[in-house]
């Protein structure tokens, strides 16, 4: 058993956390793509963006910084990008931090939020500010009096919302939103006050969308519930600390409009396709009432190819999905054979369900008190010693405590 399961095996309830509005926390995010930040998690609801520390300040979840929407728009979803290093970062990086301490060093930490509107609001946390302001529509940045304009939603405009937003998990400053019938991919420059449109690809209405290490596009659509596998061509350089030094002069490159016959369809699902992470060896989906693990090369169930029956995949009767899933890496099996990681899911009765990216297999399953709001979604800590759930507006911390502790809470746990 690896520590991430025994980690989870002694979950007990810590701390819950009433955020200061009135509001549903819809979506909870961690910070998987910069290693000495992965204790970072933000929360959302329609008005407020809260990010919080998970490990360093103790062994509570305390508020780091937050952000509101202060145009009138509605926030929808949201995602942590690898900033963009520039001359003088990559050249104090060079200068005063071995290689194999690189990747520790976070001179910058991004975070981009979608709105109802069409805005993509790009936000420093190290600056506590918003840099850039973006219109997925028009597929560039907006102007100062533009981004100062105030939001008038309308009614029935649903298409114009951010549906989804994934980073690029290695490449600098690059992400994907959808709206609509669209799907932009961006590429940040100039320490993130400007964007390049790389492509913008018209497919049908996209529920959610994941971008892989090897620069592979993964939409979900709803009508037909199905996934569409792009192969992208991205002329921006990746994040290798020992790179050319691109400076301020990067040359503007002319979008690409792509569809749907330039795309590969990896699966075709019953019911919905939902929320996909990117695993090891295939993309993890949630739909309605179930999860998949669906291998990059066929789009074949890989739990069902282990023996796994479909019955057993399905999660219980009578509750939906939450927001979204989270997977997290054990490097202790990063040599193995076997898939290094775990996913949680979170359902709309409370409960959280753990599984083996390995074979499938639940490793447990945690509940937080029943309400009647749907839970916002799930989230492990950077090394399997908590859970983190966002249910109405409160957050739920469980965290791994020895076995001689003292818990100062029940949990309820269920099989």
């Amino acid at each position: 058993m690896s520590k991430w399961e025994t980690n989870l095996k002694r979950l007990r309830l810590k701390r819950a956390i009433r955020e200061p509005h009135n509001e549903d926390i819809r979506v909870l995010e961690r910070n998987t793509l910069q290693p000495a930040a992965q204790n970072m998690i933000v929360s959302l609801s329609s008005e407020y963006c809260f990010v919080y520390d998970n490990e360093h300040l103790g062994p509570n979840l305390d508020l780091y910084l937050s952000f509101r929407s202060w145009d009138g728009d509605k926030f929808t979803c949201c995602c942590f990008v690898l900033p963009v290093l520039g001359a003088a970062e990559r050249a104090w990086l060079e200068r005063h931090v071995p290689p194999s301490a690189r990747s520790q060093a976070t001179p910058e930490t991004l975070l981009v939020v979608g709105g109802q509107s069409g805005r993509i609001r790009v936000l420093s946390v190290a600056e506590a500010t918003e840099v850039l302001v973006l219109s997925h529509e028009n597929g560039a940045p907006l102007s100062a009096e533009e981004a100062l304009t105030k939001v008038k939603l309308v009614s029935g405009r649903s298409e114009m919302s951010i549906r989804s937003l994934s980073a690029h998990p290695s490449r600098e400053g690059v992400f994907s939103s959808a709206s609509g019938a669209s799907v932009c991919v961006w590429q940040l420059l100039r320490d993130h006050r400007a964007v390049q449109l790389l492509y913008r690809i018209r497919t049908e209405m996209t529920a959610s969308l994941a971008l892989s290490t090897a620069d592979l596009l993964f939409v979900a659509s709803q009508k037909p519930a199905e996934i569409r596998e792009w192969s992208l061509k991205l002329e921006v350089p990746g994040p290798s600390l020992e790179g050319p030094d691109r400076g301020d002069s990067e040359e503007t490159l002319e979008p690409k409009t792509i569809s749907d016959a330039e795309s590969r369809l990896l699966a075709t699902l019953s019911g919905t396709a939902d929320v996909l992470r990117c695993g090891p060896r295939g993309l993890v989906v949630k739909s309605a009432d179930a999860l998949r693990y669906l291998a990059y090369s066929d789009g074949a169930d890989l739990w069902k190819r282990l023996g796994k029956k479909e019955s057993l995949l399905k999660l219980p009767a009578g509750t939906m999905c939450g927001a979204s899933i989270d997977i997290a890496i054990d490097e202790g099996l990063a040599n193995t054979d076997v898939d290094p990681g775990l996913v949680c899911v979170g359902t709309e009765n409370g409960a959280i369900h753990v599984y083996r990216l390995e074979n499938g297999e639940k490793v447990v399953s945690v509940s937080v008190p029943r309400l009647r709001h749907q839970m916002g979604g799930c989230a492990f800590g950077r090394n399997g010693e908590s859970l983190v759930a966002a249910h109405a507006h409160l957050l739920y911390r469980f965290t791994s405590l020895a076995e001689d502790s003292a818990s100062t809470e029940s949990l309820t746990k269920s099989d």
